[in-house]
């Protein structure tokens, strides 16, 4: 958001400091603006200016306590001044309180209601509000003000983004370039844009854009990488991941590959690459972060009788703790091939020992699936290394191996990245494993899709049935399986058009 800053004052002392504070913040010389504000408040301190400035100063660096306070000071001696009402807003809008922070710049449009900049910083705590409408509202007042305004037009596009109307987003950063073609962020969205429109070379043209004129940004790096990555160009994709994950100062190497992020009480596990294999929140480490997480644990809705479940892949451990933890009935056997892997799950995501009711094993999945043929009533495929699904595992043989492991009744549920380039061959391929018995969840707002398999006959699936498992279920565990099943029922329409049960459809072809 924009920090607005002072008007230069006149020729004394005391306000030749001042200026000498504004023109070293707007150079980024951010410890001789300081200096020039202390020595103004050190004869002066109840001096606005410079306690506005510093309080400026202070934002822009990141330290937001200090920012609160000075700002805060400001506001106190000149309650209607519009740039610390503004730098204000910002500041409360990044310490977690968007709320306060509308009201800020509510005050502020309302002392001076045609200021174009107050409203884009208005629409931006609106988006993190999930206003989107009425952000899209205070945008277009801002451009009605003060047209080609690049942060509004930048705004507008991102709330088109957020509503999923891609065509009229990518419209709003086309505008934008057009006026600032240095804009690395629009740039970026407008790869963000083509990708969700499936325009996979031109989203990676306008990464490497971003990228160019950005060359430190971790974001821009990620985002080239997983466009690659959909394009099939693995190496460079690998990469734009490791540029990443090298300039991201809050990873920290583990072995090999292996590294965590910690960040806002959140540590992910990593795996050469940006990508976050398993997440955990450290005041809650049990609690399944991933939204695909939470959809693998669908399979109760399938088998609410579940005793045995098998998981290929361990990541950070997130879904066998939480059954271990939660669901007392259940035995789960947890099948990785990365010894330290399993190694890092229990030294820093709290995956519990073995015991009677969890066992992780060192192995080959594949191999432990022909192994083990009619062993598990459910099966929880979350198999990826740095780049996605490992390109020659998911074979046809491997998905007969996985019905082959279930019992009658069983349900497999294999975690798949939409963007896979191999993603309609992996489908076709469970569908003629599973004689059609097919499903799909596809994960909310993530690039995730699940694929059901069932084995044999699956009992009553009518919708009123699942609503009511659902119910249960949600109180048990805490997951939004209501959300899950209203999912169900938008992907997996019955082929004779009713909507009161849940048909498995044949795999497309």
């Amino acid at each position: 958001m924009k920090n607005y800053l002072p008007t230069q004052a006149g020729k004394k002392t005391p306000a030749q400091l001042i200026n000498r504070a504004w023109r070293s913040l707007q150079k980024g010389e951010f410890d001789k603006a300081v200096s020039a504000c202390r020595a103004v408040l050190g004869s002066q301190p109840d001096q606005f200016d410079a306690t506005y400035v510093m309080g400026v100063v202070r934002l822009q660096q990141g330290r937001l306590a200090e920012a609160r306070d000075l700002l805060g000071a400001a506001l106190r001696m000149r309650p209607n001044d519009i740039g610390a009402l503004l730098n204000y807003g910002s500041l409360l809008a990044r310490t977690g309180q968007p709320q306060e922070g509308l009201a800020t710049y509510d005050k502020a449009i309302a002392l001076k209601p045609d200021l174009a900049e107050a409203h884009v910083n208005r629409g931006n705590v609106l988006v993190e509000l999930r206003r989107n409408e009425d952000a899209l509202s205070s945008y277009e007042r801002a451009l009605a003000l003060k047209p080609d305004v690049p942060e509004a037009l930048y705004g507008r596009g991102n709330v088109h983004f957020r509503a999923k109307r891609y065509d009229e987003a990518l419209a709003q950063y086309d505008r934008l370039l057009a006026l600032s073609a240095s804009h690395a962020h629009a740039h970026n969205q407008r790869g963000r844009t083509l990708f969700r429109l499936g325009r996979f070379e031109e989203a990676a043209e306008s990464y490497a854009k971003a990228v160019g004129l950005m060359p430190r940004n971790s974001e821009f790096h990620t985002n080239h990488g997983t466009v690659l990555r959909a394009l099939g160009r693995l190496a460079d994709a690998d990469a734009s991941y490791r540029r990443s994950l090298r300039l991201n100062k809050a990873h920290v190497p583990i072995k090999g590959d292996i590294g965590i992020i910690e960040m806002d009480g959140l540590r992910t596990l990593h795996l050469g690459t940006p990508i976050s294999q398993s997440s955990m929140r450290l005041e809650q480490p049990f609690e399944l972060v991933h939204p695909h997480s939470r959809a693998l644990m669908s399979f109760l809705l399938f088998v609410p009788r579940a005793r045995e479940v098998v998981t290929i892949g361990l990541g950070g451990g997130s879904v066998p703790k939480f059954l271990h933890r939660f669901a007392p009935g259940i035995r789960t056997r947890a099948v990785e091939i990365d010894a330290d892997v399993i190694a890092v799950a229990r030294s820093h995501f709290q995956l519990p020992a073995d015991d009677d009711r969890l066992q992780v094993i060192q192995g080959d999945g594949a191999r432990y699936l022909r192994d083990h043929h009619g062993s598990a009533d459910a099966l929880l495929l979350d198999i990826f290394d740095g780049l996605g699904t490992p390109q020659n595992l998911y074979s046809q043989e491997f998905f007969d191996d996985c019905r082959a492991a279930l019992a009658t009744g069983g349900a497999a549920l294999i975690h798949l990245w939409s963007f896979d380039v191999q993603f309609n061959l992996f489908v076709e391929r469970i569908g003629r494993s599973f004689s059609g018995r097919l499903l799909r969840i596809p994960v909310g707002e993530t690039d995730s899709t699940i694929v059901v398999g069932l084995s044999g006959e699956i009992g009553d699936l009518a919708w009123a049935t699942l609503a009511e498992r659902a119910t249960l279920l949600e109180t048990a565990y805490g997951i939004e399986f209501a959300g899950i099943v209203e999912d169900l029922r938008l992907a997996n329409p019955a082929p004779d058009g009713s909507a009161s049960a849940l048909l498995p459809l044949p795999s497309a072809t």
